[in-house]
C-alpha cells in the first residue's frame, strides 16, 4: 500500500534513486525500500518509496543538469582513456601505433564488463589485460579453437 504523498521510484537511474534517497532523509521523512517478495532468499530491491514532491524535484535537477553531467563524463572518460592510452605505450613500446585505438575502443567499451573499465585492477593490471585480450584474439585463432573446444563439450 503507498501512503498518501508518496510515489514509487524505480531502480535503474542512479542520479534520481540517489537525490531522492539523500532528500528524503535531509527532510527527516521515512524512506522506503521497496523489495520483492516473491523471492524469499534474496529480497531483491525493485526501487523506493519517497514523498512526490522530492521526487519531482529530483526530476527538475536531473533534466536540468543532464547536459553538465554528460559534459562531466566524457571529461572523465577522455582522461581516462588518455591514462590508458600512455600506460599501454609505456608499458608496450613496439606495440604498433594501428592497435592501439583498436585496444582502447574494445577494452574501454562502457557497459561491456570488459577489464578496461574496472576499478578493481589497478591500471596496469588492466592494460596488460586487454594487450593480451586483443593479441590473443586478433592474432592467433584462439575463437576458432574455443568453437571447436566448446562443440565438443556439448
Amino acid at each position: 500500500p503507498m501512503l498518501k504523498g508518496y510515489r514509487f521510484v524505480p531502480k535503474g537511474n542512479v542520479y534520481i534513486t540517489r537525490h531522492c534517497r539523500k532528500r528524503t532523509h535531509e527532510a527527516d521523512k521515512t524512506l522506503y525500500v521497496v523489495v520483492d517478495k516473491k523471492d524469499k532468499k534474496d529480497n531483491k530491491p525493485l526501487g523506493l518509496r519517497c514523498p512526490a514532491h522530492i521526487y519531482h524535484a529530483a526530476m527538475r535537477e536531473h533534466a536540468t543538469t543532464a547536459a553538465q553531467r554528460a559534459d562531466a563524463v566524457q571529461k572523465r572518460d577522455a582522461a581516462i582513456s588518455e591514462n590508458f592510452e600512455s600506460a599501454i605505450l609505456k608499458l608496450f613500446p613496439k606495440i604498433p601505433m594501428t592497435e592501439v585505438p583498436q585496444i582502447l575502443k574494445h577494452s574501454r567499451k562502457k557497459h561491456s564488463w570488459r577489464v578496461g573499465g574496472t576499478g578493481t585492477v589497478a591500471l596496469h593490471g588492466r592494460v596488460k589485460l586487454a594487450v593480451r585480450a586483443h593479441i590473443r584474439h586478433l592474432h592467433t585463432n584462439y575463437d576458432q579453437l574455443l568453437k571447436v573446444w566448446t562443440g565438443r563439450r556439448r
